[in-house]
Order: structure tokens, then sequence, then C-alpha cells
């Protein structure tokens, strides 16, 4: 066995400073540091890593991650930019271990909790799809998108899903969250579907698979894939307002695709994006707007 390294990898520290967990809060879940192999294998990627939870001693032959749509409405032109970078995200370590990157699109998830938008996000599917192909052929890596036709349920355990998007609040409402609210069991019932999209990701997990979605979503990851794939809980792209520190998703004024903005405060992570795919992200995002 690897031994492990001294500390957690350097995506660590910086989720800390967001309060995005510490290393006795991980190790709880069951993430633990990287070893020194695994240090290895990332390489530039230890930046964005957090740990790694049950990671596989088989070669990695598949590398998955979720994208967050909720903020769109279901429509393409405001899907926000921390969307794209959940892509590039599994983008990354797809190429890094010369494997497939499949991307989760919570269609159904997102059409249960808003109801009122579900033909939208319907019509966004193939859209989303249409994108990751392209950008498939543009970055040089083998990537797709999927979703499920259906809601996922039975399975996990309600009690087990309160405060599921909040794993390291110290907020007693939050961590409870949804419990008393009036829609308590349509909330649950959206929230266990999105945990089991890990677990079924056009067809099962496997332990070959890698997950590498953010931090702030390990529990559902946990929960999901109930050990029977690899974690490495990754860091969501920073808000480009240099006034916050949290991540672009938790912004007062989250960019879409489509706006035109600075990348000047998260530089290190452009160099990133361009040693490992070639590109610089504005690049990225400029192909994604001609498309």
């Amino acid at each position: 066995m690897s031994p492990l390294t001294r500390e957690y990898p350097s995506g660590a520290k910086k989720a800390m400073e967001l309060n995005e967990g510490n290393p006795s809060a991980w190790k709880e879940q069951g993430i633990y540091p990287l070893s020194t192999d695994w240090e290895d294998k990332l390489e530039s990627l230890t930046e964005i890593a957090v740990g790694g939870y049950n990671l596989p001693k088989e070669p990695v032959k598949r590398v998955i991650g979720g994208v967050c749509i909720y903020k769109s409405n279901g429509e393409y032109n405001q899907l926000p930019l921390s969307f794209l970078w959940e892509i590039l995200v599994v983008a990354m370590f797809a190429k890094k271990f010369k494997v497939e990157g499949l991307i989760l699109v919570p269609i159904m998830e997102e059409s249960h909790n808003y109801p009122s938008y579900e033909a939208r996000y319907q019509t966004l599917s193939s859209k989303i799809s249409h994108l990751v192909d392209r950008l498939s052929d543009f970055l040089g890596v083998h990537l797709s998108a999927t979703h499920a036709n259906h809601l996922f349920e039975g399975e996990i355990s309600k009690r087990e899903l309160y405060g599921l998007f909040q794993p390291y609040t110290d907020n007693p409402k939050l961590k409870l969250y949804p419990m008393g609210a009036s829609n308590e069991d349509q909330i649950l019932k959206g929230y266990e579907s999105y945990c089991l999209r890990y677990r079924y990701p056009a067809g099962e997990v496997r332990k070959e698979d890698l997950i590498v979605d953010g931090v702030h979503l390990s529990q559902s990851v946990i929960l999901g894939i109930e050990k029977q794939a690899g974690y490495i809980p990754t860091l969501p792209i920073l808000s480009l307002d240099e006034s916050e520190n949290c991540f672009m998703v938790d912004s007062k004024n989250v960019p879409t695709i489509y706006d035109d903005v600075s990348f000047e405060e998260v530089d290190e992570w452009n160099s990133l994006i361009k040693e490992n795919l070639g590109f610089r992200f504005e690049e990225i995002v400029q192909f994604v707007q001609s498309i």
C-alpha cells in the first residue's frame, strides 16, 4: 500500500478557506489525503483536488462528473460559467488518465424541482449533449453527456438526505434542511435521485470509475456510489469578483457562458487548464460562444 502524504493536497487548503470542510470532517466522511502514487498520477491536478475517497487500485477506465444547471432555468444561453468549469474538470482528469469522460446532466432532477420549467429542461438536454460533443472534438478528449429519463428512488434512507448539499455547515437549520418544509417529501425525492445518478451513470457505476465532482457535493456523491467507485472531491471555480471569497455558483452575480468576463482572479486555474488541455479558459469560452 502506498504511504499517505502527510497533508491533504493543495486544493484542500482553498476548500478550508471557503469553509468547505477540514481534515476532521473529511476523514469522518472517508475522504483521506492522497497516496503518493495518486499525487504522482494527478501531477498539477492536485491543485484542485481535496482528497480521495475509496480510490481504486485498478487503473481508472472512466472519469465521471456532474454539472449544475439550475441557475439557467432551462435556458441554454443562461447556463452559468461554472457549468463549463465542471465539464473542463472532467475533461482534465479524463485526459490525464487517457479515458472517457462522462458528464451527468440532472435534467430529470431539475424538471422535478422546477416543474414550470420542465419543457425547457427537456429541450436543454440535447443542446448540452451537442455542446459536449463539440468540446470533445475541440479539446481532443473523449467526452459525452448523459441523463436518465426517470427519477431514481427507493434505495437511500430519507434520514441520510437531510442537509445533503450543506455537508460542512454549522447552521442547524441547514443541517436538517428540508425538514419541516411544506414540500419536504418532494425535495427529498429530488435529493435521492440526485445521489443515485452517480450509482447509475448510463448503466451501473464500476470500481474502475473515478468521480470528480465538487467538494460541496461530497455527501451526495458518497451516498450515491456506495463505495462502488472512487471519488476525488474537487474545487469548483471561484467567484471572479475580487470582493468575494466564495465559489462562483454562490456569487451574487454568476456570469453565464456568454458573458464577457475577466479571468484575472483565477489566473492560476487558467494556467492549469492550459497545461492540461492546451487552451486557456477564455479560449475555450470563445469557442463555446462560437457554437
